[in-house]
């Protein structure tokens, strides 16, 4: 029994002409006669009386017909309620961002983007790399931006924006009078980093990876778990830290980058969402203009992370 026969069981009782039935569901009344004879052998009742105006229900044919107009009514409630949650799921991007981006980058793209399509919701869920990397796995969002890679052949993972850790020290350091310093003066001065798990951190365990130096080599004074906390901390100088250059998109007054000679710490933001479940088109718009954010410079980058010291060493603006 399915669907269709229901409906044509369900037309027939209350048309009680099967030329009628037929025309209004498009088939022959060979058809409809067929679909009342397999209903009524699978029932193994009489539904429908034969009368010279037309057909009249059996008692039998009664009790269906309350049964069949309530499953009816509640497949075409149904219906509805899927439409609304499919066209309610194409307007609706979930997003896991690290903690980074959320607080400095996706902000003005949200912006961006919520002006042009207004009619898309957009849920941003924001935690350190390593918590989103994990839900990934889980579909909790239709795409994920991280400063990390994912190998995981069930996702597509695409490079959006290049950063690069940048050192900065307290406007009272002695450092902040220098044009440059060698990594090695880092080793023996007080630093404070973020927490296990964060992107940034990874990223720094990267770069000191490539000079053969290990994150317990440094002085580490203080862990914290927000970059905003790390700066002010800075600020107050009681130590120096890495952190990226996109944080620094509004330069605190009482810091300053300095930079260091000998170290290679670019690193890139990945967009990361699944193969096999695919992208909504407000997801798929989103990343359009995710991108071209990024491309046209709509982020407005402070000079002093485009900074040509005289040793050469140059801070390449994120893009």
């Amino acid at each position: 029994m399915n669907d269709f026969t229901l409906r044509v069981f369900y037309n027939l009782a209350q048309l009680k002409n099967f030329s009628k039935v037929a025309d209004e569901l498009y088939i022959t009344q060979s058809a409809v006669s067929r679909q009342i004879k397999n209903l009524e052998d699978k029932l193994v009742v009489k539904l429908f009386l034969r009368e010279k105006e037309g057909v009249s229900l059996t008692e039998e044919g009664k009790i269906l017909f309350g049964y069949v107009e309530r499953i009816l009514t509640l497949y075409e409630k149904a219906t509805k309620e899927i439409d609304h949650l499919r066209h309610t799921s194409l307007n609706k991007i979930i997003i896991g961002a690290s903690t980074t981006l959320c607080e400095y980058i996706l902000p003005k793209i949200m912006s961006t983007f919520g002006k042009k399509y207004p009619e898309a919701d957009i849920y941003l869920r924001v935690a350190n790399t390593n918590e989103i990397l994990k839900q990934l796995s889980t579909n909790a969002f239709n795409l994920a931006v991280v400063e990390a890679q994912f190998d995981n052949p069930s996702f597509i993972v695409e490079k959006v924006f290049e950063d690069e850790l940048a050192l900065i020290a307290s406007n009272r350091h002695p450092w902040a009078s220098k044009e440059q310093i060698n990594f090695n003066e880092v080793l023996s001065e007080p630093i404070i980093i973020r927490e296990q798990g964060s992107g940034t951190r990874k990223m720094l365990e990267n770069a000191l990876a490539n000079l053969g130096v290990e994150l317990s080599d440094l002085k580490v004074k203080m862990e914290l778990d927000s970059t905003e906390a790390i700066k002010n901390a800075v600020g107050e100088n009681l130590g120096v830290a890495f952190v990226s250059k996109a944080t620094l998109i509004k330069m605190p007054e009482m810091i300053k980058i300095v930079p260091v000679t000998n170290m290679e710490s670019r690193f890139d933001f990945n967009l990361i969402y699944s193969r096999e479940k695919g992208l909504t088109s407000s997801a798929l718009e989103f990343i359009k203009c995710l991108k071209e954010t990024f491309q046209t410079n709509l982020l407005s980058w402070p000079d002093a992370l485009s900074l040509q010291t005289e040793s050469g060493h140059k801070f390449i603006r994120g893009t």
